[in-house]
């Protein structure tokens, strides 16, 4: 994997979460914490991700096609052109062994969607 000159993968790839396009899309918050990752979202996304090789999963395109349709279609246009990791039966069976054994808590969901994000 290529990204930044001289970076590791793990500092010049990221696996692309909603958590992103979510905080670009989204009306502006009146909460401060959200408020805040919606304000330092912008300038990286504008700026810094063209440093990055982004990655996204068909469960993030799920979830991001997910709610309402005007904002489902806004974080789908910024999902547009990332690459895309498969989704492969050694994913979900690890995702799920991480949860059935405990390494994750229940509440990281245990749906395969849930199991296959988390692997990957």
């Amino acid at each position: 994997m290529t990204g930044r000159r001289g970076a590791s993968w793990r500092e010049a790839a990221g696996v692309h979460r909603t958590t992103i396009v979510s905080c670009l899309t989204a009306r502006p918050s009146r909460d401060l914490i959200l408020a805040a990752h919606q304000e330092v979202t912008r300038p990286w996304w504008e700026r810094r991700r063209k440093g990055f090789e982004l990655y996204v999963s068909q469960f993030v395109l799920n979830e991001a096609a997910g709610g309402d349709l005007v904002m489902a279609r806004n974080r789908l246009e910024l999902l547009t052109g990332l690459r895309q990791l498969p989704v492969t039966d050694e994913v979900m069976e690890l995702g799920r062994a991480l949860i059935e054994d405990g390494v994750l808590p229940p509440k990281a969901g245990n749906s395969p969607e849930d199991c296959g994000q988390v692997q990957l």
